[in-house]
C-alpha cells in the first residue's frame, strides 16, 4: 500500500510539473536610440538584451545574452529572440545597464532610449 501511494505521488507530482513549465515565446523589440543633448538619432549603438537565469537561493543570477542589433543612421534598432523562463531582462547600450519591468518591452521607456554624457 506504501508502494502504491508513493507511486501515485511521484506521478501526480510530475504530470503537474508538465504542465506548470511555461512555453518560451517570441519577442519582437524595436525601437530608437538618441543623444539627449539635443535629440539626434545615435548610429552605430549596440543595444544587447540579456536575461537573468537564477543561480542560486541567494537571487544572483547569471546573464544570458538573448539578442543584439545596432543602430542604423536614424537610431533604429529591432531585434527577435526566445523569452526567458525568468522573465528578468536588461538592456544593455553604451555602458548603461537598464532593468525592463515586468518583460514590457513596448513601454515607451524601453523603444526610446537615450545616450548621457
Amino acid at each position: 500500500m506504501k508502494y502504491f501511494i508513493f507511486l501515485f505521488l511521484f506521478a501526480f507530482l510530475g504530470f503537474t510539473n508538465c504542465f506548470n513549465k511555461k512555453k518560451p515565446k517570441k519577442i519582437l523589440y524595436s525601437g530608437h536610440v538618441y543623444d539627449s543633448l539635443g535629440g539626434a538619432p545615435s548610429s552605430g549603438i549596440r543595444v544587447l538584451v540579456t536575461a537573468c537565469v537564477p543561480r542560486d537561493a541567494r537571487y544572483y543570477c547569471t546573464a544570458n545574452d538573448l539578442a543584439s542589433s545596432t543602430t542604423d543612421a536614424n537610431g533604429f534598432f529591432k531585434m527577435e529572440f526566445m523569452s526567458a523562463t525568468s522573465e528578468k531582462y536588461f538592456i544593455d547600450y553604451k555602458s548603461k545597464h537598464v532593468s525592463v519591468p515586468s518583460g514590457d518591452f513596448n513601454n515607451s521607456q524601453m523603444t526610446t532610449l537615450y545616450l548621457y554624457h
